[in-house]
Order: C-alpha cells, then sequence, then structure tokens
C-alpha cells in the first residue's frame, strides 16, 4: 500500500505578548498631605507642657503649615484662589507659617510669590517639592519631613517661635540655696541669656565664606523683643535684646519662685 505522508502539524496560533501594566502616576505631593492632615495633627503638630502633657499647638498649626509651604514652593493658593482659616482664626490662605493675632505682613499683592516663582523672585529661595518631575515627589515629602522633624525639635515641641531661656543663671547669688531667700539655683535665669546660651554670643555669629553676601552688619543700636516663651506659671519672659548701658553693669536673672 501507498503510504502517504503525515499531514503538516497544525501552526500554534500566536498569542498576543500581554502589555505590560502601566505604572500608577506618582500622587501629588499636596494632595497626599492633605490625605495625611489627620495623621500630622496628632503626631507633628503637639506640644508639651513642662509636666509632659501633650496639647495639640497653638502657634503651628497644619492648615497655616501647608499654606505656607504652598507659598514657598512656589505653587501658590489653591486652584479656586481661596485661603482658609485656622482653628484660633489666623488667615492662612498664603500668608506663611503664622498663627494668631500676629499673621504676616500683607502688601498691595497679598503676600507676594506668583505660581512658579518664590516671594523673593530668586529660584534659590524655592521650597523643594519636586514638582518638576512627577517622579520626584518624594524627594520632596523627604525634604518635608526634614523641615518639620527640625520645627518640631526647636518650636513645636515648646509651642514657641522663638528660643526661649533654658540655661540656669550660673553667677554666686543665683546659685545661692533657697533658704537664703534667693529662690536657688534651678531657677534662676540669666536675662543675658538673649546674648547667647551654652557659651555662645549670638554677636558673633557669621555667615559661611560662601554665603557672606547674605550676612548682615551687627546694629549695635537695635532693640528686639521676641514674642514667645514657655508656658507655666511665673515662666521667665521671651528674650529681648537692647545696646549696652554705661549705667548697667549686669543685666540680673529671672527668678521662678517670685515670678520676677
Amino acid at each position: 500500500p501507498v503510504q502517504r505522508p503525515p499531514p503538516p502539524p497544525t501552526p500554534a496560533t500566536a498569542r498576543p505578548t500581554p502589555k505590560p501594566t502601566p505604572a500608577a502616576p506618582p500622587p501629588d505631593l499636596f494632595t497626599w498631605l492633605q490625605g495625611h492632615r489627620k495623621q500630622l495633627n496628632q503626631q507633628v503638630f503637639r506640644s508639651y507642657t513642662k509636666e509632659g502633657v501633650n496639647y495639640r499647638s497653638y502657634w503651628f498649626q497644619y492648615q497655616d503649615f501647608y499654606g505656607a509651604l504652598r507659598l514657598m514652593s512656589g505653587e501658590g493658593e489653591e486652584e479656586d484662589g481661596s485661603t482658609s482659616t485656622s482653628s484660633n482664626g489666623a488667615n492662612t490662605g498664603a500668608s506663611g507659617w503664622q498663627a494668631g493675632p500676629q499673621a504676616g505682613h500683607t502688601t498691595e499683592q497679598g503676600f507676594g510669590g506668583n505660581a512658579g516663582e518664590s516671594i523673593t523672585g530668586l529660584s534659590k529661595h524655592l521650597f523643594y517639592v519636586g514638582k518638576e518631575d512627577p517622579a520626584h515627589w518624594e524627594y520632596g515629602l523627604v525634604n518635608i519631613a526634614a523641615f518639620l522633624s527640625h520645627a518640631m525639635t526647636e518650636s513645636i515641641t515648646n509651642d514657641a517661635c522663638d528660643e526661649f531661656h533654658w540655661e540656669l543663671n550660673s553667677d554666686l547669688d543665683a546659685s545661692k540655696p533657697i533658704e537664703e531667700g534667693k529662690g536657688g539655683n534651678d531657677n534662676h535665669y540669666a536675662i543675658s541669656n538673649a546674648c547667647g546660651q551654652e557659651g555662645q554670643n549670638y554677636q558673633e555669629f557669621v555667615c559661611s565664606e560662601e554665603e557672606r553676601e547674605m550676612q548682615c552688619d551687627v546694629d549695635r543700636n537695635l532693640i528686639l523683643q521676641a514674642t514667645t516663651s514657655l508656658v507655666y506659671p511665673n515662666a521667665p519672659p521671651p528674650l529681648s535684646c537692647r545696646p549696652r548701658s554705661t549705667g548697667e553693669s549686669y543685666t540680673g536673672y529671672w527668678d521662678v519662685i517670685q515670678g520676677k
């Protein structure tokens, strides 16, 4: 019998190569912040009393921070142009991170800075949030985390915008024991703390060589008064500086026991 050749193999059906699932677009940084507002209020914008009791900060509020970040990053106001008000009554739409009745100064153009510009008009003064590349949003997030960490250490924890008295007086009069009526060294703070604490002399501070152009000359006639200080009974008042007087040999100290 004649043998027939085997039938040709059935060609395999070509299957289309599956297209890779497109990566989700990176989130918008400001949308991410708004979505984590509750956590930020609960974990970041918290201050502590002298006894260690935490409370919601009066001077540092999320919405004030959010408005300031939009301004300092060149993002500008919200798309609807609206401003917002924090719980203590400060108008914060683009005013900077300020709260309470001493909110920032305005100009005829508002609080300055068109979208994409810093308040000075110089790009080097923009707070970097990675907006030029959507994939860099995490760089912006890290930058914000570093800023808030520093703010928590220096200001938010103590609910104070300014440096405050923390170095105890060490002169002989202040170190006398409580039974002699002087209150004791543990309760005395030198008024001269405003000139420098921990052995520092603030008047001698200078900028590094590469930033020397931004350095201001010392004004020996300048009078400055801080706004905030620690909040507890008889706490030392805000720091203040003024020119040295020929009639003063020392500035004295604040006695927490006596409240003066």
